[in-house]
């Protein structure tokens, strides 16, 4: 069998938790209480984001729903990476938020 790193034991401690993250607000709870974890964090971000953004899209009007809709899909396709222990990168936004943390 072979020796579990550091970084899969996080994966494999705190995968249900950072899959919970894309779960609207959720995400702020696991932001907060998983500061150890950088795969809970990783995916808490995104989460973050995605519920930010759903947030926005709500106040700006005429496409609102679909992005909303895309939001959601979005979070959906996070949550069963994360819940599988991958880390799924957002395009554009996900970047940008690894950049904004390292």
């Amino acid at each position: 069998m072979p020796k579990k790193t550091k970084n899969s034991l996080d994966i494999e401690k705190n995968s249900s938790a950072a899959a919970a993250s894309y779960i609207w607000i959720v995400s702020l709870y696991i932001l907060l209480t998983r500061p150890k974890s950088d795969f809970a964090q990783f995916h808490a971000r995104q989460g973050a984001a995605l519920f930010a953004v759903e947030i926005l899209a709500g106040l700006v009007g005429p496409f609102a729903l679909i992005i909303i809709i895309v939001a959601i899909v979005l979070s959906v396709k996070g949550f069963l990476a994360a819940s599988r222990g991958e880390h799924w990168v957002l395009r554009f936004l996900g970047r940008w938020l690894q950049e904004q943390h390292s």
